[in-house]
């Protein structure tokens, strides 16, 4: 059974004087990742492939691993050439959109784009080039890390 890891979680293993062992499939507060760097407790992670290796923490994405694939969303007014816009600076940046969905409800836009990465550099920079497209009262986009986004997801 997943669970979600907290603060207290980390806590205990520091006054148990172990680490703190998690499932491939929990999911780890960025708090209490923070919290276990601090303590300097270690996070064991149980039945985690070689090869699949842990679920990156958002600091180490930021730091400029660079993922296989992000999620890029937007959502906002609807306007001509906001699709082209979004697609080209993900273009512009290095990525490549393997797939889209896009509606249009009552002049409103929404977009979800799975974007091959394995042209970007950086994360860092490609996350921050499109999220600089949103503006207020325009459109907002959020662009993740694909596993974050899974794990955001399997609650």
């Amino acid at each position: 059974m997943k669970r979600i890891v907290t603060r207290e979680d980390v806590e205990a293993a520091r006054d148990s004087g172990r680490p703190l062992s998690v499932g491939s499939d929990d999911v780890v507060t960025e708090a209490a990742r923070d919290l276990a760097n601090r303590l300097g407790v270690r996070i064991d992670v149980v039945g985690v492939s070689a090869t699949q290796g842990p679920m990156p923490t958002a600091s180490s994405i930021a730091a400029g691993t660079v993922p296989e694939r992000a999620v890029v969303s937007a959502v906002g007014r609807n306007r001509r050439g906001i699709l082209a816009e979004l697609t080209a600076q993900v273009a512009n940046l290095g990525g490549s959109v393997e797939d889209i969905s896009q509606r249009i409800v009552a002049n409103y836009f929404t977009a979800i784009f799975m974007v091959d990465l394995a042209e970007v550099e950086e994360f860092g920079a490609f996350k921050a080039g499109l999220e600089a497209l949103s503006v207020q009262g325009d459109y907002k986009v959020v662009v993740q890390h694909e596993r974050i986004f899974q794990a955001m997801h399997r609650l």
